[in-house]
C-alpha cells in the first residue's frame, strides 16, 4: 500500500455525539437514561418513532414508500444544487423531517446503515459488493459478502440546515476500495456514483425518471482553485469561495477524505476533527478487519496516537482562508500534520 493510502485510511476513525445541538436538540436531547433505554429497541427505531408522536405532519406528499408512514416532501420543494463536480440536495424542510425522510429513503433501498447519528445528521451504509462495474444504479443487486466481490462501495449522507429558514441541504460522499490480490486498496471517491444516489433520492421524492436525470446533468459553472500556501508564514488553504459556498465545499472534501468530523460549528466556521498522527509513520492497517479501515468513522475505542484538531474558516473579500489549529488551547499542532491534512482537504477540492 502506497503511503498517501496509508494517511488516508488513517484518519478513518471513530465519530461522536457532541453535535447535539446541530438539529437544534437543545435541552430535548436523550438523557443518558434514555439512551440506555433505547438500546432495548429494534435497530434504527425510537421510542418517538415506536409511539407515532414523530410522524411528519401531512404538509407534503403522502405515499406508502416513506417509513414510519411518513409524508414525503412535494417534488417542487426538492431542488438539486450543483458546483462543479459537487452537487447537494436542497429540501424546503427543517432539517429534522429531511434526516427522517433520508433514513426511510436507505430502509427503502433495502440499504442496511453502518452508522446512524441522527443528531449530527450523519449516516454511512454498510459496505456494497459487486463483481462488475455500476450499470443498474447505485442500489443494483450486489453480493452478500466480500468473498467474490472484486469492488466495494460505501456512501456517507450528512444533513445539514440550509441557507434559509426552514431548509436543509442534503451531502453525499462515496469511497470505492478494489481488491488486489489477497487485499483491498482505495480507490477514492466516484462523483458520477454520488450523483446517482442523489437521484435515486430524487425519484424517491417524487420525481420522473426523466426529469431527476435532467436535475442532476445540470451545467454549472466551475469551482475557484483552491491551494495549499503560506500566510504570514503559517500554511493556509485558499479558497476562491465566499463562507458559505467554502464551508460545503470543505465538509464534502473531509467526508471524501475519510476524515473523522466529531463535531461542527458552522456559526464559527470550525469542523472538529480526529486525525492519527501515527499515520506519518507510513504504516499499513491490519489485515484482519482491512475493509473497516477505510469506514468514514467507527465506534472503536480512540488510539492513543490519534488527536482532534480543528478545521477553521475566515471568510473576507469573497475569499475563504482554511487552517488547522490543535483543538486543546494550551497545545500546538505539529506543523507537518497540518500541512498534510491541508493537503489531504485540498486533494479533494482539485
Amino acid at each position: 500500500m502506497n503511503r498517501s493510502l496509508a494517511l488516508t485510511a488513517a484518519v478513518a476513525l471513530t465519530v461522536t455525539l457532541s453535535g447535539c445541538s446541530w438539529f437544534g436538540w437543545g435541552d430535548d436531547a436523550p438523557s443518558s437514561q434514555s439512551r440506555i433505554e433505547q438500546l432495548q429497541l429494534p435497530p434504527d427505531l425510537t421510542r418517538d418513532q415506536a409511539s407515532g408522536s414523530m410522524l411528519i405532519p401531512e404538509d407534503g406528499v403522502a405515499t406508502a414508500r416513506g417509513g414510519n408512514n411518513a409524508v414525503l416532501p412535494q417534488p417542487d420543494s426538492v431542488t438539486v444544487q450543483r458546483a462543479g463536480d459537487d452537487r447537494w440536495l436542497n429540501v424546503s424542510a427543517p432539517p429534522k423531517k429531511v434526516w427522517q425522510w433520508v433514513s426511510d429513503f436507505l430502509d427503502h433501498q433495502g440499504v442496511k446503515k453502518a452508522r446512524s447519528q441522527p443528531a449530527v445528521g450523519i449516516a454511512e451504509t454498510e459496505w456494497l459488493f459487486t463483481n462488475k462495474p455500476v450499470t443498474g444504479g447505485v442500489f443494483a443487486p450486489t453480493l452478500p459478502g466480500p468473498e467474490d466481490a472484486t469492488v466495494a462501495d460505501r456512501y456517507l449522507i450528512r444533513v445539514e440546515p440550509g441557507r434559509e429558514a426552514d431548509s436543509a441541504e442534503v451531502f453525499v460522499a462515496h469511497r470505492r476500495v478494489r481488491r488486489e490480490g489477497d487485499g483491498w486498496t482505495l480507490a477514492g471517491n466516484d462523483p458520477f456514483l454520488e450523483a446517482e444516489f442523489l437521484r435515486s433520492m430524487l425519484v424517491y421524492f417524487g420525481y420522473a425518471q426523466e426529469r431527476s436525470h435532467e436535475a442532476v446533468a445540470a451545467a454549472s459553472a466551475t469551482q475557484p482553485q483552491a491551494n495549499v500556501t503560506r500566510v504570514d508564514g503559517e500554511p493556509r488553504l485558499v479558497l476562491g469561495n465566499d463562507f458559505f459556498n467554502a464551508w460545503r465545499r470543505v465538509g464534502l472534501a473531509l467526508d471524501r477524505a475519510g476524515f473523522t468530523v466529531s463535531d461542527r460549528n458552522r456559526s464559527d466556521g470550525i469542523y472538529y476533527v480526529r486525525y492519527d498522527t501515527k499515520a506519518e509513520t507510513g504504516a499499513e492497517p491490519p489485515e484482519e478487519g482491512f475493509l473497516e479501515s477505510f469506514a468514514f468513522w467507527r465506534d472503536e475505542p480512540v488510539p492513543d496516537t490519534v488527536r482532534t484538531y480543528r478545521v477553521v474558516l475566515d471568510s473576507a473579500d469573497g475569499e475563504t482562508r482554511v487552517r488547522v489549529e490543535a483543538d486543546k488551547a494550551d497545545t500546538t499542532a505539529d506543523p507537518e500534520i497540518v500541512e498534510r491534512m491541508l493537503s489531504l482537504i485540498a486533494e479533494q477540492l482539485r
